[in-house]
């Protein structure tokens, strides 16, 4: 796209800048169905190893259950907080 005028340029700027907002705002919403969907991997496994292999949940299988859910919560909420930032830097910046 050739840019000829001063008020296209800032105009062509303006609508880099939404799509990058759009962008971010989607990734957002995408990473908040994290948990939820940890959760239910989480249950599915309860389920597979206590009812079709049929044996006990030990502590150990317990502890590391909940240390991957904690783990990958964790790293979706540390990627959601940087995108967030990112959002407000384009949103509000001068």
């Amino acid at each position: 796209m050739d840019v000829t005028t001063k008020e296209e340029a800032e105009a062509v700027v303006a609508l880099n800048k939404l799509e990058r907002i759009q962008k971010i705002e989607s990734q957002i919403n995408r990473l908040s169905f994290i948990p939820a969907l940890i959760f239910a991997v989480m249950l599915t496994l309860l389920f597979v190893y206590k009812f079709v292999m049929d044996s006990d949940i030990d502590a150990w299988t317990g502890l590391l259950l909940a240390s991957a859910n904690i783990a990958a919560i964790g790293q979706a909420l540390v990627k959601r907080a940087d995108l967030q930032y990112q959002l407000s830097k384009l949103k509000y910046e001068q």
